[in-house]
């Protein structure tokens, strides 16, 4: 059995190994990228490779100091579209505007809009709807 104090001690002592350092790297992290290195690498002589690659984990670990961070973008205004789109926008969404003209019928883009969803082809479905009227409209006019 163990007793509570050995079981105090130890995490102590896991507590300790993995406090990090200034560039945020604890020695518990570090033996841990290590050991999963060895694994991986399969040395014939993993007790003589430990130093090596111990040295070649820590060199390559992230060093927050080196990152630079990119100035945020600037922030412009939303282009607000001209009243003469809006005039077309709204005579699209009338009621009946999708009727058929000339007894064709108009492209069904409401229907193919799942498709293109399922593609990753799709627009959001107030500008597939916009676009199906405007395609009818198109359609009225050719």
């Amino acid at each position: 059995a163990v007793s509570p104090s050995a079981m105090s001690d130890k995490a102590e002592a896991v507590s300790f190994l993995q406090r990090p350092n200034e560039k945020g790297v604890s020695v518990y992290s570090h033996l841990t990228d290590v050991l999963a290195t060895i694994l991986a690498s399969n040395p014939a002589d993993a007790l003589g490779a430990f130093e090596a690659l111990s040295a070649k984990v820590k060199s390559s670990s992230f060093d927050p100091a080196a990152v630079t961070v990119p100035p945020p973008p600037p922030t412009t205004a939303p282009e607000v579209p001209d009243s003469g789109w809006l005039e077309r926008d709204a005579a699209l969404l009338k009621p009946g505007s999708e009727d058929e003209a000339d007894g064709q019928i108009p492209p069904s883009l409401l229907d193919d809009a799942r498709l293109l969803d399922a593609a990753g082809a799709s627009l959001s479905p107030e500008e597939t709807y916009r676009a199906h009227l405007s395609l009818c409209a198109l359609q009225r006019t050719a």
